[in-house]
């Protein structure tokens, strides 16, 4: 076991963000989800446990500062006073806790450990939406927009207006109302909402039909002057990590043209899958 600020722990120079005694007040008037496992690092199940814990708290480390994954080790630091009965224990803290004893939230919400990544994030899909019902805002909005613009250019440039002016593009995610991998990829490029945004739109919503969409889930990439500049079909399990590299070449290729002198050149949507290589 490692040493860490002169405590043991099973996390150190991981994702996974460590509680202590003197730290653990940031659950509370938190802008962020907490899920936090409660373990002791000389039980077998913890120490087995660990290295999925360090993998979820990694994959989902672009979810980071909505959601984060959090760890306390109970055999050096007082647990007692959160109702802690065996480890590992996992809690989930909704954003906006207030550090009342009185009130249950103050302990957290019980998750069953298990290792189930797909699980742990349909979890946490639908505590964000717990706390978006209470009226909690969060910084990103991973309800199906209402009014769906028609695929005009005209109507998408209008629909531009109601962004940002740091935004350069935007891309729509249609997926049934049911369906998570949108909320997942706008929770993976929450960081770039402000030049990016990604927002889901409800694959089965009758204004849909006029965007000609060929599979559910689809992502499609428009930009400022109501251009569609990519469509993107969705073909299965790998559609979260495709549709968030697509999305990322955007953000680099913005990159690359804010560092470079050269006069911009506006790409042919054509070409917009290659990213330029760094000259």
């Amino acid at each position: 076991h490692s040493l860490n600020n002169g405590f043991i722990s099973l996390y150190k120079d991981t994702e996974v963000v460590e509680l202590l005694d003197s730290n653990i007040s940031q659950l509370y008037n938190s802008d962020t989800l907490w899920v936090v496992q409660f373990y002791s690092h000389w039980c077998g199940h913890c120490q087995r446990f660990a290295p999925f814990w360090k993998d979820l708290a990694k994959s989902s480390s672009a979810w980071s500062p909505i959601v984060k994954f959090a760890a306390m080790n109970c055999a050096d630091q007082s647990c007692d006073k959160y109702q802690i009965q065996g480890t590992p224990t996992i809690r989930i803290f909704h954003p906006k806790t207030i550090p009342n004893r009185l009130d249950s939230a103050f302990y957290g919400f019980n998750l069953p450990v298990k290792n189930d990544n797909e699980y742990f994030l349909d979890t946490i899909l639908y505590n964000l939406d717990v706390v978006t019902s209470k009226g909690i805002e969060l910084p990103v909005n991973l309800r199906s927009i209402r009014d769906l613009p028609n695929p005009t250019r005209e109507n998408l440039a209008e629909f531009f207006e109601t962004l940002p002016d740091t935004v350069d593009h935007a891309a729509l995610i249609f997926e049934p109302e049911g369906g998570s991998m949108g909320k997942k990829v706008i929770l993976d490029m929450n960081k770039h909402s402000e030049v990016l945004p990604v927002l889901r739109a409800n694959f089965y919503d009758p204004a849909a039909r006029k965007w000609k969409l060929v599979s559910s889930p689809s992502m499609v990439i428009i930009d400022r002057t109501g251009n569609i500049v990519d469509r993107v079909n969705g073909w299965g399990a790998e559609d979260r990590n495709r549709f968030t590299n697509i999305l990322s070449s955007y953000e680099d290729e913005k990159l690359g043209q804010s560092e470079s002198s050269e006069t911009q050149v506006t790409t042919a949507a054509t070409n917009k899958y290659t990213v330029p290589d760094k000259v």
